[in-house]
């Protein structure tokens, strides 16, 4: 494992210090991974190599030609879809980490309220809050009011836990409470505003969804359902069309072959741009939703085999 590592870490080093370092930096401490900024990059570089490299290959291997224009494409988009898995990795645990962060907000911050109502001073109050239950919050609280022991201020070590997550919502809140304990107020009460406010909104967000529930339904209905049957029909007339006699006058316009190839690519493309509408829809983030895509891509393309080759068939059969 070390020496991937520092395989990975070479091959980084290839890459400028900025502004590549600073961003694998923060988007590694968001996920809460202690990897080498350097050895994420190479990784994001090795495997773009790799995976392109075997893309490249399997045309080559089946009499393409080494310079094909079809070897060249499945290097692109192999070594896209390498890079693509490694990021994607990483950002669904960002997104894992402020799900579960956001979700437990509203009790952290009443009950750190009941501890400073208590008397508990801010610092002491934030650390006894430091619970299992609130993990990987409490981590994070940890980590950082050890270092404010020393010579790191208290607020400070506020702006470091919120920079462990990638949460507007958490960031906002702590910063206020670090705000508030220094300048004094009437920090317990505006705590239990900002959870009650917190918990609100979680509410409602929940019932959007709910309500949008139903589109993406439909949307899945078209895409697995309709785009497939629709696109079988038109593939089995140019078919019958071209196997009739010229004399008929219903020759197809375009090539079988080429038009089941478009029917494909289309379905495919369509089940990713469906997946990332679905991610806006529930998380707020297109990224997000391409965890969804390759479900709807096997999902789309079984369902245009099963249309095409089984239902149609049968029913042609049943017809004549």
């Amino acid at each position: 494992m070390e020496f991937m590592t520092n395989v990975f870490y070479r091959a980084g080093c290839l890459f400028p210090e900025s502004p590549f370092v600073p961003w694998a930096k923060k988007f590694l401490r968001h996920a809460g991974m202690k990897t080498e900024p350097r050895a994420y990059l190479g990784m994001l570089l090795l495997n773009f190599i790799s995976l392109g490299v075997i893309g490249y290959a399997l045309p080559v291997a089946f009499g393409f030609g080494i310079w094909s224009a079809f070897s060249a494409i499945l290097f692109l988009a192999c070594g896209v879809l390498g890079a693509l898995g490694t990021y994607l990795d990483v950002y669904f645990k960002i997104a894992a980490r402020r799900e579960k962060v956001e979700r437990n907000l509203p009790d952290f911050l009443l009950l750190l309220a009941s501890y400073i109502r208590s008397g508990l001073a801010g610092p002491n109050a934030l650390k006894a809050c430091a619970r299992d239950d609130f993990e990987p919050l409490s981590a994070e609280i940890n980590y950082s009011m050890s270092k404010s022991l020393g010579s790191v201020s208290f607020s400070d070590s506020i702006i470091e836990i919120s920079s462990a997550f990638d949460s507007e919502t958490l960031e906002r809140s702590l910063s206020i409470f670090a705000t508030s304990s220094i300048s004094g107020g009437n920090v317990p009460l505006m705590l239990e505003n900002i959870a009650n406010e917190l918990r609100e909104s979680q509410k409602l967000r929940s019932k959007l969804v709910t309500g949008v529930n139903v589109y993406l339904l439909f949307i899945v209905f078209t895409l697995l359902v309709s785009m497939p049957l629709l696109f079988s029909v038109a593939l089995k007339f140019v078919q019958v069309a071209g196997n009739m006699p010229a004399s008929a006058g219903l020759s197809p316009p375009i090539e079988y072959d080429f038009l089941y190839n478009l029917c494909i690519i289309a379905l495919a493309i369509t089940a990713v741009a469906a997946g990332m509408l679905i991610g806006v829809a529930r998380e707020g983030s297109a990224t997000f939703g391409l965890r969804y895509a390759p479900f709807l891509v096997i999902g789309v393309l079984a369902s245009f085999v099963f249309s095409k080759f089984i239902l149609l068939e049968f029913l042609f059969k049943f017809a004549v």
